[in-house]
């Protein structure tokens, strides 16, 4: 009997760069061009070009990639700031540092992106019957940050726990941050069905977990032959009736 419910974050509950036109509303800079400008005004090192910073931005990102890819696991920001430090031979005082940091993990929450369509009310139905967590890699927001947002959008206090990359240690699919997410619930991973947008991380991740899994599809796109949900949907809003049928079976 199913008796929890994990969720992705990011285009499951809240759609990602949907703060992008928010931002443009406030005459802010796009997202990615104010990370450079931040970057580039932190990292003031003389005879400095803009190649010379893209240069490390652009080795950071594979480093990350790579980490996050192969190894299951976002760096938290501070490590990406330092990573950039590291490969233009700059440093920065500790204040600084954190401060900039600070900015770059604060951005989504400042200006914060917008859940789908109908989510408070479907989680408040499902809270009604299920434990309810979230399972979810952060890459630049942090877990903390995305409390936040759930808080500001009246849905913090609807989820029993919390399993966010940065603070587990490891990203999806890897077994342990699904598994911290059961100890959270105090469930079995037969009692567990977990909803995300991602064929490789979510689903295949909370298979490898036990858990039954929902995907997400509102894309449209093509499920991977090898990697197939349990069920899947094309709107959160069909969640509620879903459960059902893995009851049935």
């Amino acid at each position: 009997m199913i008796k929890g419910i994990s969720f992705d974050f990011w285009d499951t509950l809240f759609v990602d760069d949907s703060d992008e036109k928010k931002r443009a509303g406030l005459g802010l800079r796009p997202k990615a061009e104010e990370r450079f400008h931040l970057l580039d005004s932190y990292l003031s090192f003389k005879g400095g070009s803009s190649s010379f910073l893209i240069r490390g931005i652009n080795d950071e990102k594979k480093w990350f990639e790579n980490e996050w890819k192969t190894f299951h696991r976002t760096p938290v920001v501070e490590e990406r700031v330092e990573k950039i430090c590291e490969t233009l031979k700059v440093s920065l005082s500790r204040e600084s540092l954190l401060e900039l940091v600070s900015k770059l993990e604060n951005m989504e929450v400042e200006v914060q992106p917008d859940p789908f369509d109908g989510c408070l009310n479907i989680l408040k139905e499902l809270s009604k019957q299920y434990k309810l967590a979230i399972t979810s890699d952060a890459i630049y927001t942090s877990g903390e940050g995305i409390r936040t947002i759930l808080k500001d959008n009246g849905m913090l206090d609807l989820f029993e726990c919390f399993s966010f990359s940065n603070e587990v240690g490891v990203s999806k699919p890897h077994k342990d941050i699904f598994l911290n997410t059961l100890r959270g619930l105090n469930l079995k991973s037969e009692e567990v069905i977990h909803v995300g947008d991602r064929i490789y991380n979510d689903i295949l991740g909370g298979q490898r977990s036990g858990f039954k899994t929902v995907w997400l599809n509102q894309k449209g796109n093509e499920e991977r032959q090898e990697v197939r949900a349990d069920i899947e949907i094309k709107s959160l809003g069909e969640l509620p009736q879903v459960i059902k049928k893995f009851d049935l079976n």
